[in-house]
């Protein structure tokens, strides 16, 4: 792949980092998810030692996790939101399990690369590639009204993910 990098096309999606945050809470007392049933996947520490990435050098170790679930998809399944924030707020960086919930997106941005805001997915995308896109909606959870933040916990994720918001440019809730 390495000889046809320079040709693509490349793009990463952002996400609000609040929204972010309260998507996992939920997504773990799922009953029924992807980390129940899956037991081969594999994430990369960072970008330049993903194999498709054509800096890769051959035998690095660059996996973090593999093969297993993500700890606190078990033993935060049944804690508030207020606790599930509490635990990483008091605990950021303690478990490898938890940077992954917590990884920041900064580390994703790159000159070359097209940010996108997963919030405007669809039309930051269609502009981008000067195509009108309809994409999909596989996993999408209704809007809460009200807000589950407290100010309190508005400002415990704000502290979590500080670098993120402030190069992302997001507003607090």
């Amino acid at each position: 792949y390495s000889e046809y990098w320079d040709e693509y096309k490349k793009f990463v999606v952002i996400r609000n980092p609040w929204d972010r945050f309260y998507s996992n809470y939920r997504y773990i007392k799922m009953e029924e998810n992807y980390y129940h049933y899956n037991s081969s996947i594999t994430a990369f520490k960072t970008p330049e030692l993903h194999p498709q990435n054509p800096n890769y050098k051959s035998g690095e170790s660059g996996f973090y996790r593999k093969k297993r679930p993500l700890r606190a998809h078990f033993e935060l399944k049944d804690k508030t939101f207020e606790e599930y924030v509490d635990y990483f707020y008091y605990n950021m960086g303690e478990n490898i399990d938890d940077v992954i919930i917590t990884k920041l997106q900064k580390f994703f941005i790159h000159p070359e690369v097209k940010t996108i805001r997963f919030e405007n997915l669809e039309q930051e995308l269609s502009n981008w590639l000067q195509k009108e896109l309809k994409l999909p909606t596989i996993n999408s959870s209704p809007s809460l009204t009200p807000s589950p933040y407290t100010p309190e916990l508005v400002d415990k994720v704000e502290k979590i993910y500080l670098p993120d918001i402030k190069i992302l440019g997001y507003d607090r809730p």
